[in-house]
């Protein structure tokens, strides 16, 4: 017998047969959230005609092997996220791609020389600042072995003010929380800040010098870290600042995305030595009552 006998059910419907048995029993399906977004997002990608063959053979299988789930067409202001438990865990990945084909497809029409016809074009549009953001974060919190409840994004962390009377709400994109208490800040920054040509020195924005600080105060932290995407290799290391009379230190530090995988695990992985140190240093400021005093 497959299933709970329902003993109940059994005697109170079959009193004097011993078949059929009265059974509960889960029925489980392929036609899932999880698999419906994958299959959405398969078939917007095979009408793009792609040149590669191995991803059109890639696509046309999970295509088939998708055959019994029922097709669905999402909009991309309404894809909805799948619930992840550690039975489904394992898929987490598939469905972020998915869902990052579908959030940000779009299609446009261009008129032809003549024009007469309207030919449809497929193709992607994405905010590089929040995809860079939503990468560096959930490399760090794997990285830190954090969980999204103590290391926050601008959209889950609790609110913060720079001005009393809960004035100036300040959103910076990392935060690592111990319970209440926030022990490190950073903003992530896409773009490739660029040194100063009769010296090769780092030019870093003050605007976003002021925004770390910023951070920093509200916080009570005794630094703040800003994190940019590093377009070349031929640069020093980028600088730290001491600010004058505040005592907080301001730190710089950027992902190389010029190289494959382990390249860019491995800027992460010293990244995540970056944000430990200045998680350390609150811990070390406050164990000697130092904290927003003079380093």
């Amino acid at each position: 017998v497959r299933g709970r006998i329902m003993v109940a059910e059994q005697i109170r419907r079959r009193f004097d047969m011993p078949l059929p048995v009265e059974v509960r029993y889960d029925e489980y399906t392929e036609d899932v959230l999880a698999n419906r977004l994958i299959k959405a997002a398969a078939r917007l990608l095979r009408g793009m005609r792609l040149n590669d063959p191995s991803a059109r053979e890639g696509l046309r299988h999970i295509d088939a092997t998708l055959e019994n789930v029922m097709p669905v067409r999402y909009p991309p202001h309404d894809v909805p996220e799948v619930e992840f438990t550690r039975l489904n865990e394992h898929y987490k990945d598939a469905v972020a791609i998915a869902r990052l084909v579908l959030l940000h497809w779009f299609h446009t029409a261009h008129r032809a020389e003549d024009g007469k016809d309207e030919v449809r074009v497929p193709g992607f549009l994405m905010d590089m600042t929040v995809v860079f953001q939503q990468f560096v974060t959930r490399k760090l919190r794997e990285e830190l072995r954090a969980s999204e409840h103590s290391f926050h994004s601008d959209a889950t962390m609790p609110p913060v003010y720079l001005a009393e009377g809960d004035k100036v709400q300040l959103k910076p994109d990392l935060s690592w929380w111990d319970g209440d208490q926030c022990v490190f800040v950073g903003d992530v920054k896409y773009k490739d800040i660029e040194p100063r040509y009769e010296n090769r020195l780092w030019e870093i924005p003050s605007a976003d010098l002021y925004q770390a600080l910023a951070y920093a105060t509200a916080l009570g932290l005794p630094g703040a870290l800003l994190v940019y995407a590093k377009g070349r290799r031929d640069r020093e290391p980028p600088p730290t600042y001491c600010v004058k009379c505040a005592g907080k230190r301001l730190e710089v530090v950027t992902v190389d995305l010029e190289g494959d995988i382990a390249a860019i695990n491995k800027s992460i992985a010293e990244l995540a030595k970056r944000v430990k140190c200045l998680r350390a240093l609150y811990h070390a400021r406050a164990a000697t009552g130092g904290i927003g005093g003079t380093p």
